[in-house]
């Protein structure tokens, strides 16, 4: 159909970081999708188009934009979370999940996104769903240390680096990565330089 085109498109845009672009042609495809009632579509339409404004929050220097973007991101996850719900897409909700406990952490707001990362960390058990199991115990530890509390942080942290050994370990580089970066700061702000 028309809105699979455009979706693939806006795709395209998001991969190549023409974020304007990107939207355009989400939004064209979500309007499309909305019209013929099709949830599935307009749930997942819906994440891709707060992964976008969560992107230009990332990439932005303007605080007021900043706020917006992240704003903006969080009214397209949280239109998606009854959907996925209702639809018992668990690694869909899993997803959505990870995404508001990240804006929640970039807003500051530690005790929101724990509970979103750890409704996520349930789901993703439950589901044998490995990559945001791992994703979502990392940002947990980043939540944590972000709020001080390091002795929390470190047993998440240290779960995703013991996971790391083990051959069925599933994470992105760049969750391992940042892993290695929370535990460093851990180890310093507990005092435990020789792991640091």
């Amino acid at each position: 159909s028309e809105a699979i085109v455009l979706n693939k498109i806006a795709s395209l845009y998001f991969g190549m970081k023409q974020y304007d672009k990107a939207i355009t042609y989400y939004e064209e495809a979500l309007e499309i999708v909305s019209e013929e009632e099709f949830i599935p579509a307009i749930s997942a339409l819906c994440i891709n188009i707060g992964n976008v404004y969560s992107n230009m929050f990332e990439e932005e220097n303007d605080s007021l934009k900043k706020s917006d973007y992240l704003k903006t991101a969080d009214s397209y996850y949280q239109k998606a979370l009854p959907m996925k719900r209702e639809l018992n897409d668990l690694k869909g909700l899993s997803t959505c999940l990870l995404n508001l406990g990240l804006n929640h952490t970039r807003k500051k707001e530690f005790i929101t996104a724990v509970q979103y990362f750890e409704e996520s960390i349930k789901i993703s058990k439950e589901i044998n769903y490995s990559v945001n199991l791992y994703n979502a115990y990392q940002n947990l530890a980043n939540a944590y240390v972000n709020s001080g509390q390091y002795k929390k942080a470190l047993r998440y942290a240290e779960y995703v680096f013991n996971a790391d050994k083990s051959s069925s370990f599933e994470a992105d580089i760049h969750t391992k990565y940042k892993n290695h970066y929370v535990l460093a700061m851990i180890y310093k702000n507990l005092n435990i330089p020789n792991k640091a």
